[in-house]
């Protein structure tokens, strides 16, 4: 037969004891209780109903909280240290840190980057031309990024979809919401102020978008899911053109989480 001790029948799941928490004081050699309203009264109870041994001693116990940041979500504002305003993108991994997509126009290599006047992160790759206008910024431990889409609060997939002509997609800018929107060419090459790109794609919305919205979350729902898709680049008078998400993936080797 098993045998129990009073350390298996301490029982912090009844709220009638008010105990936080317990273990082995291996320095004392005792069990220490830790109780939520740390006075006689409760200490007697503990001894009159459960055990009064000698081997128990009691202390203040202290709920523990976890350490969150502040939620950064995509289509939210950022801003570089010059003073721009853009859109935070996608939360990534990259080299084993949590980071976040924006705008490679906006934001330069060993940049920092700021929510208001509070700092973000630094920039640790930057690129603007060819396939990709992306930057990965490493975010400080004063904020955690999250799925959850600034514009509309539905929660992001981490997996990604190549959008075809004629498929439809959503964009979250910071400076002038959501967008919805329909693939006019899916691989587009062109210049963007005056800088030679290839293989972006060209998207007619429903609205304008204007400047700030660049590095926003470029997504496309298929129930169930809004899937990861591209960030904003920027808009002519008739067409907006984001960057595919595979694209960024390709050159800095970064994952969704």
């Amino acid at each position: 037969m098993k045998q129990t001790s009073i350390y298996d029948e301490i029982p912090i799941e009844d709220p009638r004891y008010n105990i936080v928490g317990y273990g082995i004081r291996e320095d004392l050699n005792r069990i220490e209780v830790k109780l939520r309203d740390f006075n006689d009264t409760s200490i007697k109870k503990f001894q009159n109903t459960i055990s009064d041994s000698k081997m128990v001693i009691f202390t203040k116990g202290e709920d523990i909280s976890i350490e969150q940041g502040i939620s950064l979500n995509p289509g939210a504002t950022v801003r570089n240290a010059r003073g721009a305003n853009s859109t935070a993108g996608f939360r990534v991994m990259y080299n084993g840190k949590m980071c976040i997509t924006v705008a490679g126009h906006t934001v330069y290599k060993n940049e920092y980057m700021y929510v208001g006047s509070n700092y973000l992160g630094t920039c640790l790759e930057s690129n603007f031309g060819n396939r990709v206008d992306a930057a990965i910024v490493e975010v400080s431990t004063l904020y955690t990024p999250t799925n959850v889409i600034h514009c509309t609060g539905q929660s992001l997939s981490t997996s990604t979809r190549v959008i075809p002509i004629g498929g439809s997609v959503n964009l979250c800018g910071q400076a002038t919401g959501h967008h919805s929107g329909t693939v006019i060419i899916a691989s587009y090459t062109g210049t963007v102020e005056g800088q030679p790109f290839t293989d972006i794609v060209q998207v007619q919305y429903t609205q304008s978008t204007t400047g700030g919205d660049s590095g926003g979350p470029v997504y496309s729902y298929s129930y169930p899911y809004y899937y990861t898709v591209g960030t904003h680049i920027g808009s002519s008078p008739t067409y907006a053109y984001y960057t595919k998400f595979s694209n960024i993936q390709n050159l800095y080797g970064v994952t969704r989480y």
